[in-house]
């Protein structure tokens, strides 16, 4: 069975619908995002040499469709509320009753899945099933960055963020975040900031055990809301291989 990207049902919010619909649709508040992001000037590393237009095209080009459709292109959608297949440009969002009675929205899904599809698409190369070109959607800049900022320590020992939660599902729920909480762009976190941050993060979706705010330190988490999106080139880069999330 193919292996997309995938979002788990929310085991934390409470009952709630799509019952309002926002005039901004989610590819704009990405674009809206991402290039408030970039005028800052902070983050070339991750948005320069035209991968945040690729990002753009990629979001574009990428149709949603429904569970049933997804699942005849042979993907797995069991315990899934949303998932994006890079290999043939779709995604779904359409979380099941109990999902939803657990506090999953489509829309709210089809803004994390949206920002899969921008960060694969940073890369320039979806579409295809080649395996030199899925390695490719686990290494963008943005993914880069989120791999070298250590997770909470084991042992007194830094320890790598897939040891929490995976690196690309970070950039999802963290872009996903910061546009439903209208977090300005531009804005640098300090440590008077963290109560009330790590606050709204503790009401986030956890995928498997943890969610953000259980999977970084202070120092960590600070980094991760100002660094994302901004990251050294020499840093090493790691490869993140794609499964379902």
């Amino acid at each position: 069975m193919r292996s997309p990207f995938k979002q788990k049902f929310n085991a934390k919010s409470p009952l709630s619908q799509d019952s309002i619909t926002d005039p901004i649709s989610n590819e704009q508040k990405i674009k809206n995002y991402y290039t408030a992001r970039k005028a800052t000037g902070r983050f070339d590393d991750q948005l320069g040499d035209e991968q945040m237009e690729k990002g753009f095209a990629n979001i574009d080009n990428t149709k949603r469709v429904t569970r049933s459709e997804y699942e005849a292109k042979g993907y797995d959608t069991s315990g899934s509320a949303g998932g994006y297949g890079p290999e043939d440009n779709i995604s779904f969002a359409e979380p099941n009753i109990f999902q939803r009675f657990m506090g999953s929205k489509a829309e709210s899904t089809d803004l994390h899945e949206k920002v899969h599809q921008f960060e694969v698409g940073t890369t320039g190369k979806t579409g295809s099933s080649k395996d030199e070109d899925k390695k490719r959607y686990g290494n963008s800049s943005i993914r880069k960055a989120i791999k070298n900022i250590p997770a909470k320590s084991f042992g007194g020992e830094k320890t790598a963020i897939d040891s929490y939660m995976d690196p690309q599902e970070v950039a999802a729920e963290l872009v996903r975040f910061k546009i439903e909480n209208k977090i300005d762009p531009a804005k640098i976190y300090n440590k008077k900031d963290l109560p009330k941050l790590r606050n709204k993060l503790k009401k986030e979706k956890a995928y498997g055990m943890f969610n953000i705010d259980e999977s970084y330190d202070d120092k960590g988490l600070l980094r991760l809301m100002n660094e994302v999106a901004s990251s050294d080139k020499k840093q090493n880069p790691g490869i993140n291989k794609h499964r379902s999330v």
